[in-house]
């Protein structure tokens, strides 16, 4: 998890991912899109795309699977 303000900076895999946020909000980026990510959200992380997470003013729980293809 992710305290308030915590943030996983941006980086690339080069595995396909996803995340769901469990609890708390997020703002995550992925390339050049960037949006809010309360409780049930997921996205599809492709490889090799850049990505980042942060949390905003409450902690964060999210769930990442790596998909090895």
């Amino acid at each position: 998890g992710f305290a308030p303000g915590q943030e996983l900076s941006e980086h690339s895999t080069p595995m396909a991912a996803t995340i769901q946020i469990i609890s708390g909000t997020a703002t995550v980026t992925l390339g050049a899109d960037e949006f809010r990510a309360p409780p049930g959200t997921w996205a599809w992380i492709p490889p090799r795309l850049p990505h980042s997470i942060r949390a905003a003013d409450e902690p964060v729980v999210m769930l990442l699977t790596m998909i090895k293809a």
